[in-house]
């Protein structure tokens, strides 16, 4: 035990020059990373007034309402919202998070590749997994809480699929679910991209096709525990603007191989049809003479240990350099997930993963005599060459209160925003309560981000306007009868007629009949896995699945 806490300290250590910059004051510019701070303001508004799973954000979109977290990785969320509530700043614990997102990787990428190259190849994995340039473009550059976040799930997932593999374990079993789970509520297009290394990796090198064993059970719970999030994004796509708006260009973000093979950085966007971007598509110097000395022990075939992992992971590598080019065009044409991934470039995340695991190899693989000198060569090069990636372009010296009152939608166009609005809205209303017929008296008005309540009193019925975008879930009661109201109006906020006299009225943000089959399906995946782990006897896991 002890010395499993050495390497650790080790990984902490050696893993501090990728985060100093975010141990200093003030928080940084990106592209989006002054985005999450905001949208994490606006889930703590939405945690507190008692919405659990947060999907709806009521200040956002000028206080009308946007439902982004129905659809976007919501889990960092929730990290950032513990460091919080422990007394950190919003500011300081988006930083906190990506912070631990470098320390957790490199840990588990650790656990993972020592059990396969011994301590020193685990320690390179972990390395190269840490300081690939990749990582500090999604952290410095992109700002992506989401990516950064996705990084330390798949090493524990393939930890997890390779012990299932010597021995049925429950411990592994639920750690790979979990973790699996993580990385589907983390991030949409890293959970896609990582879901079918898993998947091909599973049927190619471990060879479990059937559904009852352990490795495809990680997925069908992975799957199940996630739930109460991807079901309802995936069916509420429908109601939402995003196939109808172009995000991003997908066949106009190609990187040239130039970009790829030669190291350059920036904090600049990810330009169309150019290469002249200033933003950095390099898979890394080291990464690739990984790929380059693998490849060539490979070819002299002399006693190389686990051949069959390491020659899945360099066919893996080469085939996501081949996606980012122009040359898989026409592949990605037959593919209906193009718009889904948006940039092809984001198969750095595999490049990265997959080099990663083959520096571990190399290590493993070298002639003994050579070791020590290629451990240490690699260390030096790490370091030095990422040395003017990990820091952001400028610092930003903003307080809580500048994002705690920024009503933004937190995406690029709006994507999220219900197909029936028609105008959407510019500003905010001036108030979130409008009457637009009749002369009522509005008393007690209470706004939360999922209820809004108040009394009326009027001599006359009147038409009123509660100044939130309707999305499914939303409902209405006047006098603790459920009422009828519409949003056929050029904002799509809900609207109604009230009776003359003393009405309470009340408008819920509810879980839909799917929502809550999606909880109770994650809900009730978690308690048999906890319930399966922590049971005395020892029968097999596929007597109990059958039974």
């Amino acid at each position: 035990m002890k010395k499993i806490f050495f390497w650790f300290l080790l990984i902490i250590i050696l893993c501090l020059p990728a985060v100093w910059s975010l141990l200093q004051p003030g928080f940084f510019t990106s592209h989006d990373g002054e985005w999450m701070v905001i949208r994490l303001t606006a889930f703590h508004q939405a945690l507190r007034d008692g919405q659990f799973p947060v999907r709806f954000t009521g200040r956002l979109n000028h206080n009308y309402g946007y439902p982004v977290l129905n659809f976007l990785y919501p889990f960092p969320f929730y990290f950032s919202e513990f460091f919080h509530l422990l007394g950190l700043s919003f500011i300081n614990s988006v930083k906190a998070v990506f912070i631990l997102s470098f320390f957790l990787s490199g840990i588990f990428m650790f656990l993972w590749t020592k059990e396969l190259w011994g301590n020193w190849g685990g320690l390179i994995s972990s390395l190269v997994y840490l300081y690939t340039p990749y990582r500090f473009l999604d952290v410095y550059v992109r700002g992506s809480i989401g990516e950064a976040v996705a990084f330390i799930f798949p090493p524990l997932i393939f930890l997890s699929i390779d012990r299932l593999r010597k021995k049925d374990n429950r411990f592994y079993l639920a750690i790979g679910s979990l973790s699996l789970a993580g990385l589907i509520t983390s991030h949409n297009t890293m959970a896609m991209l990582f879901l079918a290394l898993i998947i091909s990796y599973i049927l190619l090198v471990e060879k479990k096709f059937s559904i009852l064993h352990f490795p495809f059970s990680i997925i069908f719970f992975g799957l199940s525990l996630s739930c109460f999030f991807w079901l309802p994004a995936l069916y509420e796509k429908k109601f939402i603007i995003f196939n109808q708006v172009s995000v991003s260009n997908f066949f106009a973000h190609f990187p040239s191989l130039k970009q790829l093979l030669i190291p350059r950085w920036g904090y600049g966007p990810s330009l169309p049809l150019s290469d002249q971007d200033t933003l950095s598509f390099q898979i890394g110097v080291v990464n690739l003479a990984v790929l380059f000395l693998i490849i060539i022990l490979l070819l002299r075939n002399l006693g190389f240990k686990k051949k069959k992992k390491t020659l899945f992971f360099v066919l893996c590598f080469l085939f996501s350099v081949f996606l980012m080019t122009k040359y898989s065009s026409w592949l990605w044409r037959l593919l209906p997930v193009y718009n889904f991934i948006q940039f092809p470039w984001r198969f750095l995340s595999l490049t990265t993963f997959t080099s990663a695991f083959l520096a571990g190899s190399l290590v493993n693989n070298w002639p003994k005599k050579f070791k020590n000198v290629v451990v240490l060569t690699f260390f030096i090069a790490l370091i030095i060459l990422s040395k003017s990636y990990m820091k952001p372009e400028n610092y930003l010296f903003k307080d809580d209160s500048y994002y705690a009152t920024n009503e933004g939608t937190t995406t690029v166009a709006d994507e999220y925003l219900p197909i029936w609005i028609k105008n959407s809205p510019q500003k905010r209303a001036d108030s979130k309560v409008e009457i637009l017929e009749g002369g009522i008296e509005i008393k007690d008005l209470m706004v939360k981000s999922n209820q809004i309540s108040f009394f009326s009193q009027g001599e006359k019925e009147a038409l009123i306007r509660i100044n939130t975008i309707y999305y499914p879930g939303w409902q209405l009661f006047v006098n603790s009868q459920k009422w009828d109201f519409d949003y056929q109006n050029d904002l799509g906020v809900i609207q109604f007629k009230i009776q003359k006299g003393e009405n309470k009225v009340k408008i819920i943000f509810k879980e839909t009949p799917l929502r809550k089959m999606a909880d109770l399906i994650s809900l009730g995946s978690l308690i048999f896995l906890l319930t399966f782990l922590f049971k005395k006897d020892n029968c097999q896991y596929a007597k109990i699945i059958t039974k």
